[in-house]
């Protein structure tokens, strides 16, 4: 780095991790429950529809035991944390036909809700869950079940690409290890050698809510980080990978 105060300039990556800052994958959900004889077998598949910790997806059950077959529909759900702990709630909703045999197919649909699930700092998901499981012809069915899952990730990444507008004050983008990217507003403090960067997600599907800011951020890569992403918020006082620190 340059001994003279010099305004930031090139590439920084922070890296956050676990306990305090870890965000997980709320992507893959598997949930197995029994009713009346039946055993179902939920398959959930989540997408992020935003930078707030709003999901939506599909999901199946897939039946086995006095009735038999697959039922689809979509899926939804929502989280938020705080350093590194974080809540979901979760809701399914499947319909289509169950074959009985000998006598033919029914028409059907289960529905699953989990509420208050928890993500704990190494990044299992446990929650309660109530479903219920209606087969024209064969009345309804509630059942309750459980989820205990370990989530993919944990250490996410934001990556900064500093470019200098004047003296004074630099712009550029960024993108975090989720996909979200950023437009970068900053002021640089010659007298201090120290800058205040705001990264904003554009307002697309995926980054809208996104936001990062570092304050007292020196030309060695140390900064103040708060951050809203991914439904989770934290403060976290980050250095930026040695090898990926920028010219300034």
């Amino acid at each position: 780095m340059a001994a003279t105060a010099q305004i930031p300039i090139g590439q920084y990556v922070f890296e956050f991790a676990a306990p305090d800052d870890a965000i997980y994958e709320f992507d893959e959900i598997s949930a197995v429950g029994e009713a009346d004889g039946l055993t179902l077998d939920a398959q959930i598949d989540l997408s992020p529809r935003d930078a707030k910790g709003r999901y939506s997806g599909n999901a199946a059950f897939i039946l086995a035991g006095r009735f038999t077959g697959t039922l689809v529909g979509t899926a939804s759900a929502s989280v938020k944390g705080k350093n590194g702990r974080g809540k979901a709630n979760l809701k399914v909703k499947t319909s289509g036909f169950l074959l009985f045999p000998g006598i033919g197919n029914f028409p059907s649909d289960v529905d699953l809700q989990c509420k208050k699930g928890t993500i704990d700092p190494t990044g299992l998901f446990s929650g309660d869950c109530k479903g219920k499981v209606r087969i024209k012809g064969n009345g309804s069915q509630r059942f309750d079940t459980s989820i205990d899952q370990q989530l993919d990730g944990g250490v996410w990444t934001f990556t900064m690409n500093a470019v200098p507008f004047s003296l004074r004050e630099f712009g550029g983008t960024a993108i975090d290890s989720f996909g979200d990217v950023y437009d970068l507003k900053a002021k640089y403090d010659l007298k201090k050698d120290r800058s205040k960067v705001q990264a904003k997600g554009r307002k697309n599907a995926n980054s809208k809510g996104a936001q990062v800011r570092l304050k007292n951020f020196l030309p060695t890569g140390e900064a103040e980080a708060t951050y809203k992403v991914r439904g989770y918020s934290g403060k976290a006082d980050v250095q930026a990978a040695e090898d990926d620190e920028g010219e300034g």
